[in-house]
């Protein structure tokens, strides 16, 4: 079944969810985005990687506690590890600033639960593999089909599957364990554990 690449309809649905499960959506995207990061990091041996390990386990934490905890690590910690591309010749460096981007979308998403910061998370995923299937077939963005080859490249269409399965999954939990559903649900998820995985 192709997956649409119109977002819309899944961010629709993404904002119909309550608070919880809508940070366990955002839990689900970073865990996806994480690997692309350290690969960055070990192509170029930046620095970063701990603060998004924190980012990532703080919301873990207010998953498991039904609140946020006491931060112990800030969006403008989180801002402080963004790569400049211009600086590193890793084919990751796109994917590792859509990475920092998720983080500090799922730490603002932390303090105010506005969904928008949700929202720009599944963008900057997206962004990411949109990036490297161009990349990786060298497309011309004056092509016809230039946004069509994009959304059918098995690469992009596995994202959105799994952008789908995240909202199917928590559309269907029930009760108030929502964090211990969530943590099934990422170690049974077939997830690449890099972009061309």
């Amino acid at each position: 079944m192709a997956h649409s690449f119109d977002l819309n309809p899944l961010l629709a649905d993404l904002k119909a969810l309550d608070p919880t499960r809508q940070l366990a959506f955002g839990v689900c995207v970073l865990e996806r985005a994480l690997p692309a990061f350290f690969q960055f990091q070990s192509d170029t041996g930046c620095l970063g990687g701990g603060v998004l390990r924190a980012a990532l386990a703080q919301a873990w934490a207010a998953l498991e506690q039904g609140a946020a905890p006491p931060a112990f690590v800030s969006v403008a910690a989180c801002e402080t590890v963004l790569p400049d591309s211009e600086d590193h010749a890793s084919p990751f460096a796109s994917a590792a600033i859509d990475t920092v981007n998720i983080a500090c979308c799922v730490l603002a998403f932390l303090e105010d639960q506005d969904v928008q910061q949700l929202v720009e998370a599944v963008e900057a995923r997206r962004d990411t593999l949109d990036l490297f299937v161009q990349r990786t077939l060298d497309l011309d963005p004056a092509d016809r089909n230039f946004e069509a080859t994009i959304a059918a490249h098995p690469l992009m269409q596995k994202e959105l599957g799994f952008l789908h399965d995240d909202l199917a999954f928590l559309q269907a939990t029930k009760g108030p364990a929502v964090w211990r559903a969530t943590l099934d649900h990422v170690r049974a998820a077939p997830w690449p554990r890099q972009l061309g995985g």
